[in-house]
């Protein structure tokens, strides 16, 4: 057993090292070509800033992953994940991050990404990745899903790889929620002796602790779609490889390690196709972390209450894993109820003291200018 755990420490800190030193050279590399993410009026940032850490994110966890399964094999380690379900894995993984990164330099359109996640979250489904049943609590009643888990399942897979995507803007955010969702797939999926998910849920988390770094505000560098698309499919897929005595309650523990994107994403839904009318795709600045900043939360501000959040919901798993209690799913649920009632009450305070502000609109804006001045001046000076 102590042989098992300094292997899996090997993994993971090998994840973490050597993006320790790919992050910093991607940022050499990118000052040099001038590989920057744009701003503009929708944007937080008001430098140019590399977004490239998706690389390292991805070479650093597929090294990880590497050191671990080249090692088990060896060793005789029992795996959670066949064959088909990690070569199905690897190939979606792999998938995603070239879609990534064309879209970081191409601006592909939004028809061929959505096609291409389809097609890979497809052969995800076909590998044995999905939704089977639901447990209801107190009924004592295991819910088949039959048919219906196909169009659940791609629908979960393909919404939390975008929800990861679309709030992923601001620096710290989508690193840091990512890494307490990871934590807490890392930590039931260990009680549960899925030792295999568990070494890939902390082997991307030392990866992304790595570029968090390197992230945290002021960022050096953003990870890009390439990243923001690895870390969203990997944390909506490795939850349905659990153990399959464990099914019925899979639906409960992914929801609430992605709840904070889930609800940003439907957020946006609802607020650009049913109030503008506009398409799902059309950018704007009124996603979560752009309200808590509009009304007057700094940066950290708002990273501190997201972890806060994040860390709660990282509790409940982590004690439904410990007690599999019927209480302890109810308490997942009520939890998703705090957060959703976090973010009405988050809608109605930017509707009235910022959106129907005119003052507070123009404060911000001319905050804003100042800032890109002072930035523009520092890197003139820097020159």
């Amino acid at each position: 057993m102590e042989f098992y755990i300094t292997l899996f420490l090997i993994s993971v800190g090998s994840a973490f090292l050597s993006n320790i030193i790919i992050t910093p050279v991607l940022i050499a590399l990118a000052k040099k070509y001038q590989w920057y993410d744009s701003t503009n009026e929708r944007k937080i940032h008001i430098s140019p800033t590399p977004r490239i850490g998706g690389v390292g994110v991805f070479i650093s966890f597929i090294i990880g992953i590497s050191v671990f399964f080249a090692s088990s094999s060896h060793v005789g380690i029992e795996m959670g994940l066949n064959a088909v379900k990690f070569a199905a894995l690897v190939t979606a993984i792999a998938g995603i991050f070239v879609v990534g990164i064309c879209d970081d330099y191409l601006n592909l359109s939004a028809k061929l990404k959505f096609g291409i996640q389809a097609l890979l979250t497809v052969i995800l489904i076909a590998a044995g990745f999905r939704f089977k049943e639901i447990y209801i609590p107190f009924a004592q009643y295991t819910l088949p899903l039959g048919l219906f888990s196909y169009p659940l399942t791609f629908i979960w897979i393909v919404g939390v790889s975008n929800a990861i995507n679309l709030i992923d803007g601001m620096d710290g955010l989508a690193g840091g929620l990512s890494c307490f969702g990871l934590v807490s797939v890392g930590l039931y999926s260990l009680v549960l002796n899925d030792i295999a998910l568990s070494v890939l849920a902390f082997t991307l988390f030392g990866s992304l602790l790595a570029f968090l770094i390197f992230n945290f505000p002021p960022a050096k560098i953003f990870m890009g779609d390439a990243g923001s698309y690895v870390v969203g499919l990997t944390l909506a897929v490795v939850p349905l490889a659990n153990n399959p005595q464990y099914d019925s309650v899979t639906l409960y523990l992914a929801v609430t390690v992605c709840i904070i994107p889930i609800f940003d994403t439907f957020s946006s839904m609802i607020r650009r196709m049913v109030f503008y009318r506009v398409s799902f795709f059309t950018p704007d600045k009124e996603h979560t972390h752009h309200k808590m900043l509009n009304l007057g939360l700094s940066t950290l501000q708002v990273l501190t209450i997201v972890y806060l959040i994040c860390a709660c919901l990282c509790g409940v798993t982590l004690l439904w894993s410990l007690y599999q209690t019927d209480w302890s799913l109810m308490l997942i649920v009520c939890v998703w109820g705090a957060v959703g009632i976090f973010f009405l009450a988050l809608s109605y305070d930017f509707k009235k003291y910022f959106k129907n502000d005119p003052e507070a609109q123009r404060f911000y804006e001319l905050k804003r200018q100042q800032q890109i001045k002072a930035a523009q001046k520092e890197q003139s000076e820097s020159k």
